[in-house]
Parts: C-alpha cells; structure tokens; sequence
C-alpha cells in the first residue's frame, strides 16, 4: 500500500507542476520556437523583475541550490485556420526548498491499522452452504412437480394436476425460511464487508495525508504566460489579491493573476489577446507544491501586489 500511494503522490504532483514556462494554446499542437533578440531581452527584463519576489524558506526549511529560469515560447497550431501561430514568449523562475529540520511530531506517518477480520466467519460460511444446498433441492424437486404436472395435463389427469399443484405449493412454503436466513446472511456478509473497506479506506487516506504533510521537498515557480494551469482534481478556493486559486488540498496551489481565467475539471485557463505583443505579460501563474503548512507560509510571504504589477495591462 505504501508504494501505491508514493506513485499517486507523485503522480499527482507532477500534474500539479505542469504549469511550466511552455506555452499552451487551447485546440493545437505547440512546438518550440527560436526567440528574437528582442524577446529574449524583453523576457530577461522580466525576469529581473521577477526574481525578487521569490520568497525566502519558511521556519524549518532552507533554499536548495540554484534557483532555475527559463525564457521560452512556441508556435501553436490554430485549431480555426489551421495555421502555426507564435504564442508570447513565457519566463518561469523555480526556486526548491528542502526540510531543515524533522518533521513536527504531529505529523508523523500513522502506524498501519491492524487488519479486519475476514468479512464473514467460518460459521456463517457453513450454515449459508447447507442452506444453499438445501435450496438447491427444493427447486429439484419443484421442476419434478412442474414436469408431473405437465404430464398430466397432457393425460388430462385433473387429479393428478391437483397433486402436483398442492405439492408446489408446499415446495414453495418450505422454501420461504432457509431462503429468508440465506438474505439475512448474505446481507450480515455485506455490511461487514462494507465495514472492512471503510477501515482499509480511513487507514489509506491517513497513511496519504501523512506522507503529503512529511514530504522533505517544496517548489514554488512564478510563471508569466503560462496560459493554464494544470493540477487534477483541484477546486477553486478565494485568496484576496488574485484572480483566481485552485488548490488541490495538501498537494498544490496554484494563484492567478490577469483577467479571464476559467475553471474546469483539472485546469484554469484563460485566452490570450491576438493583438498584444508576444513580449506583454498578460497572466502571472504562482505554482506551489509540498506540505499544507509550507505552502501557506510561503503565500504569506507573497507580495501579491508586486505579482500583479507584473502584468502589462
């Protein structure tokens, strides 16, 4: 169970860090482009406005190496003219945090709970095979009757159709006990069953929340033109200051900045304007994953003023 949730949490997180320097263009397929001498100094004058607002490492924890930048852009294929389209050009700085420290006691990783007994005892297994072969017999000798009365109905033996159906009858009565304590089981035998996977599910969901909160690595990335970002599952929660925040809780945040962004499903999104420059910054995507607690830390230390000063309105 531990390796399967090590492969979700990672899995997950790196759908949440797609939000990358790439550029996105809803409809087409993208590929990189050369940048002008003119885009590239346009983007490092970004990005000299950027750097600063990286924030310091929370209590706890210290910056690991090198922040990294990237300056880049593409050309999209329009999905109307069926044309390849330059897409403005995108600058992304990364900075990683490792723990200093241990974690706090409150969140270490949960003992595995012990395991549920079998949904059903061997005595119940027992009483519900004897009960079943009982039935088993009873419908043998129902389809005897059925086929004696059939018979008769061919002779025209109206007493002996009469016996049959009296026989039926009383094959049926008997058959209404054994079959009613065979439900009773069975049912028994669902709500415990029921009950065993909601111990393995809590006991899931515990060890996962543990290992998102122990999580020894951190990342935050401020993105300009990113166009999107992707983060499964996630929902929209209100961060004052932002356009839009989707969260997927104890996993990734993701704050918005420029006007248009639409939610939907596992992304938020927002068209470009045609006539801009492909050297305006139209959006700031700040991307964050790791523990809960890390990240809000890291939003406070946010200048969420200065990150929406960014973009060239």
């Amino acid at each position: 169970m531990k390796q399967s949730v090590h492969i979700a949490i990672m899995t997950m997180a790196a759908a949440a860090m797609l939000s990358s320097s790439a550029a996105y263009a809803s409809g087409g397929s993208c590929r990189p482009r050369a940048l002008t001498a003119a885009e590239k100094q346009a983007g490092e004058r970004v990005l000299a406005r950027l750097r600063p607002l990286l924030p310091s490492a929370p209590a706890g924890w210290r910056i690991d190496g090198a922040d990294a930048t990237d300056i880049a852009s593409g050309s999209c294929l329009d999905a109307n003219t069926h044309k390849s389209e330059p897409q403005p050009v995108s600058v992304q700085v990364r900075r990683r945090f490792v723990r200093d420290s241990p974690p706090p006691a409150a969140a270490a990783t949960p003992a595995p709970a012990t395991t549920p007994r079998p949904a059903v005892d061997p005595q119940m297994q027992a009483r519900a095979k004897v009960l079943e072969q009982q039935i088993a017999e009873l419908k043998r000798q129902e389809q005897e009757i059925a086929a004696a009365y059939r018979a008769a109905s061919v002779a025209g033996n109206s007493a002996a159709k009469q016996r049959a159906s009296a026989d039926s009858r009383e094959l049926r009565i008997a058959m209404q006990a054994p079959q009613k304590e065979l439900m009773q089981i069975r049912e028994a035998e669902r709500r415990q069953r029921a009950a065993q996977a909601a111990v393995l599910h809590e006991t899931a969901v515990s060890q996962t929340k543990a290992s998102l909160a122990n999580r020894r690595v951190t990342n935050v990335s401020l993105n300009t033109n990113s166009g999107r970002a992707l983060a499964r599952a996630s929902k929209v929660v209100d961060v004052p200051g932002t356009a839009m925040a989707i969260v997927v809780p104890g996993l990734s945040t993701n704050l918005l900045f420029g006007s248009g962004w639409t939610h939907m499903t596992h992304q938020a999104f927002r068209p470009w304007d045609p006539q801009a420059p492909l050297t305006r910054v139209q959006d700031v995507n700040v991307a964050l994953d790791g523990p809960e607690e890390v990240m809000q830390a890291l939003i406070r230390a946010l200048d969420l003023k200065a990150l929406d000063a960014l973009i060239e309105r």
